[in-house]
């Protein structure tokens, strides 16, 4: 019995490593790759490095300007996801505590429609207000992302907040607004970080909303990979570097907030 079960966990961990082995190789890979000469891209296949070089990132950053997309991005995710999170969490607690489902059907269904066919209609308009190539169609644009994102993950968790606390709350003279924001909002604090990491993580990847509604003002990082795809042959190199400093935001936030979304998962849980 007790062999079965030493067999049992050894294959356990081993399919773990292998899972684990498919999703980090390519970007280990992805990382080896932007230290390497182009002529080591075409002809050394290997996975070791042996001469690793920064000119690659170096060419990113002055000759492709990589760093201002790198700021536009950066931008763009963060005001949306905040913005996302705010409405977001605003609207899963009127879809929850007023049972509002034709409120929840229409902002869900939204994840459902491709986001090509939100910008054409948004193009039109940010044409015809001066939006377009700004700063502000962009983040608007990015919250058909985040909003949907954040309901669809808050609703539970507004949920699992007992319904005594707000009653209790409304008794000693609190507001609707107060209620929500300084009663509701803090505990919702483990749903937050989930909505806000995703909604990060998709606006920053998000590459179909740049191409249609963005410009040469506000370049994002997705779109800006393109300027090493030439007529005659691809920069490898340089290509490799730009994604990988697109990977390192990404990371750290996830990082940054894994602590914080594991505990508020399971203080989730207990409610």
């Amino acid at each position: 019995m007790n062999k079965n079960k030493k067999v049992k966990t050894f294959l356990y961990h081993v399919i773990n490593v292998l899972i684990a082995f498919v999703f980090i190789f390519p970007i280990y890979y992805i990382i080896i790759t932007s230290f390497k000469t182009e002529r080591e891209i075409g002809t050394n296949v290997s996975i070791w490095l042996s001469q690793p070089i920064v000119t690659n990132y170096y060419e990113a950053f002055t000759k492709y300007n990589i760093g201002p997309a790198l700021y536009s991005s950066m931008v763009v995710a963060i005001f949306a996801t905040i913005i996302g999170v705010i409405i977001g969490s605003m609207s899963a607690y009127v879809i929850n505590r007023y049972d509002q489902k034709k409120l929840a059907f229409t902002i869900l269904t939204t994840m459902m429609i491709p986001y090509v066919v939100c910008a054409i209609p948004l193009f039109i308009l940010f044409q015809k207000i001066g939006w377009f190539d700004t700063y502000s169609g962009l983040i608007l644009s990015h919250l058909i992302i985040t909003v949907p994102q954040s309901v669809w993950i808050l609703v539970g968790f507004v949920k699992a907040i007992p319904k005594e606390i707000e009653e209790a709350a409304l008794v000693d003279g609190c507001t609707k607004f107060g209620l929500f924001y300084k009663i509701v909002f803090p505990l919702l604090k483990g749903g937050i970080v989930a909505a806000a990491t995703l909604g990060f993580i998709m606006s920053w990847n998000n590459f179909s909303l740049a191409l249609m509604l963005g410009g040469s003002k506000t370049v994002p990082a997705p779109l800006a990979l393109f300027n090493f795809v030439g007529e005659a042959a691809i920069n490898w190199g340089g290509l490799a570097a730009s994604a990988t400093l697109m990977l390192i935001p990404t990371i750290v936030f996830t990082l940054w907030v894994q602590k914080h979304l594991t505990q508020g998962l399971m203080v989730g849980a207990i409610q």
